[in-house]
C-alpha cells in the first residue's frame, strides 16, 4: 500500500481474519469498500460516512476511524510485538511517532510480560 499522507510504499502482509472476510465478500471491483454508486470512497467521504455509522451504533463521538490506527498500536504493543515491526505495519517513522500511538497500551500487562522475560 501507498501511504497517502508520505507517499512511502509498505508491504503489510493481510490479517488472517480480515483474508476470512474478503474471501467471503463478492467481489466485483478491486476496491472492496464502495459508495452507493460503486465507486471508491475518498478519505472525506469515507471519514463522514464512518461517523454516520458511528452514531447509528450509537458509538461516543470520539470514536473517528484515526483511532483504528491507534488502538492498532496499543494491541501490538501490548502482545509484546517489537517497535520496528509496529513501526514496518504502521508506517511511522520514528520511535517518538510511535510512542505517541501506543501510549495507550496497557501498562499492568507490559509489565507482567516484563517481569515474565525477566524470569524465564
Amino acid at each position: 500500500m501507498k501511504q497517502q499522507k508520505t507517499g512511502v510504499e509498505l508491504a503489510i502482509p493481510v490479517h488472517p481474519y480480515l483474508q476470512a472476510a474478503l474471501d467471503a465478500t463478492p467481489g466485483e471491483h478491486l476496491t472492496f469498500l464502495t459508495t452507493e454508486t460503486a465507486k471508491p470512497y475518498s478519505g472525506n467521504y469515507l471519514s463522514t460516512s464512518f461517523r454516520e455509522w458511528c452514531n447509528a451504533a450509537g458509538l461516543p463521538q470520539r470514536c473517528k476511524p484515526h483511532g483504528l490506527r491507534k488502538a492498532t498500536c496499543r494491541r501490538m504493543a501490548e502482545r509484546n510485538v517489537p517497535d520496528r515491526a509496529i513501526m514496518a505495519i504502521t508506517g511511522h517513522e520514528t520511535l517518538k511517532e510511535l510512542v505517541r500511538y501506543s501510549k495507550r497500551a496497557d501498562q499492568a500487562r507490559l509489565a507482567r510480560n516484563a517481569m515474565k522475560a525477566m524470569i524465564g
